[in-house]
């Protein structure tokens, strides 16, 4: 069984959460995140990453702050049982997979 840790992030983006959503979809397609699935009752979307030395989770909820800044909750989920997660987390690796996409 693997060994496996997560990480909570929040941080803030202009623009309605619908907007927002759609910039989101379209940074996890670009990280090449795969099996992505979305909600948009709840404004929730969850996703795999699966590279070489690098496997995971992630999942985003949307929230309103005002009508045009939106809250996103990052929750990333890795496997750290690895010798390469010796050198960088896993975890963080995903986070900014998709955070330097969006």
């Amino acid at each position: 069984m693997a060994i496996r840790k997560s990480k909570d992030e929040k941080f803030e983006l202009n623009g309605s959460k619908e907007t927002v959503f759609t910039q989101c979809l379209v940074a996890l397609r670009r990280a090449g995140f795969k099996s992505i699935s979305e909600n948009t009752t709840i404004f929730q979307i969850q996703a795999d990453y699966h590279k070489l030395t690098t496997w995971g989770k992630v999942e985003i909820t949307l929230t309103s702050v005002t009508p045009s800044v939106t809250k996103v909750a990052l929750h990333t989920t890795a496997n750290v049982d690895n010798i390469y997660a010796l050198f960088r987390s896993p975890v963080d690796k995903i986070a900014d997979a998709f955070k330097s996409s969006l």
